[in-house]
């Protein structure tokens, strides 16, 4: 057996589609193939730009690419029935077919969607992410036994306002001020942001604390020392919300958004699937 996983979007949505490819491929001892065809035609399926970062820290990845694979891929969701040679697994607007595949056997499995709405993940994330993920390494030196870090996505979240909810500064305020109260913060807060010119206009005018930007022009470095920090304030991003996965073990305090999807059914579901008990949530 053969799964294939079509990776596509951002850092956080390859990570939760190879999280369900590992688990799937684990479970049957099947050979794990990451076709990454979606970068490399961007032009044609819309992707935002983004680069496939997995092999970064993920060693002996089985990676492929072919535009002839993402047209046979393309026909077959739109034509072909799923038998006993395939399945296509997908998900559309947090609505998989998973329940159909019943994890019976085929010649070959293949993962299409974004999968951000499995409750299994959490639940396998020691599995298929501690022994065999490179994530702690960095350049920056930081006493994290007292800093906090907050991660702020604006980016193409600004261009898709009818699907992702925009935080207000008043959310990462509210988050820094219900940990000062705890600790009474007194040291710098570092930022993590796609958007520095909204964070200069909103966040740096509030003159009670000392804040740094953090820019290492890489998303693996930015995401390995984002998932360093104890006391985290994220954003409704997936890249955050993976940074605190990996090291949840170690997290002192984890402050998310109660809004992530202006749909109110797909906020429910995405909170109640994706996101630990410890979380402290806000507005």
């Amino acid at each position: 057996m053969k799964i294939i996983v079509y990776h596509k979007g951002g850092f956080g949505n390859q990570l939760y589609q190879f999280a369900l490819a590992k688990y799937l491929s684990s479970y049957y001892d099947a050979e794990l193939i990451c076709d990454i065809t979606y970068f490399k035609v961007d032009i044609f399926v819309g992707n935002t730009h983004r680069n496939f970062e997995l092999n970064k820290i993920f060693s002996n990845l089985n990676v492929r690419s072919s535009f002839y694979t993402l047209i046979f891929n393309f026909l077959a969701l739109k034509y072909l029935r799923n038998n006993r040679s395939f399945f296509y697994l997908t998900d559309n607007n947090f609505k998989s077919n998973m329940n159909l595949f019943e994890f019976k056997k085929v010649k070959y499995l293949i993962l299409n969607g974004y999968f951000q709405n499995n409750n299994n993940i959490l639940k396998q994330i020691d599995h298929f992410i501690y022994s065999k993920i490179n994530i702690f390494n960095s350049n920056y030196i930081i006493d994290h036994k007292t800093s906090l870090c907050i991660h702020i996505r604006k980016g193409d979240y600004l261009k898709y306002e009818n699907i992702y909810t925009n935080l207000t500064p008043s959310y990462y305020f509210n988050g820094i001020r219900y940990l000062n109260n705890k600790y009474k913060i007194n040291h710098v807060i570092y930022i993590f942001t796609d958007n520095i010119n909204w964070v200069k206009l909103n966040i740096l005018n509030n003159k009670l604390y000392n804040y740094k930007i953090i820019s290492t022009n890489s998303t693996i470095e930015d995401f390995r020392l984002l998932s360093t920090f104890k006391k985290v304030i994220i954003s409704n991003s997936t890249f955050s919300l993976w940074s605190t996965y990996l090291t949840l073990k170690d997290k002192i305090d984890v402050i998310a958004p109660q809004k992530w999807y202006v749909d109110y059914s797909k906020n429910i579901d995405f909170i109640d699937n994706n996101l630990p008990k410890s979380f402290i949530l806000l507005n």
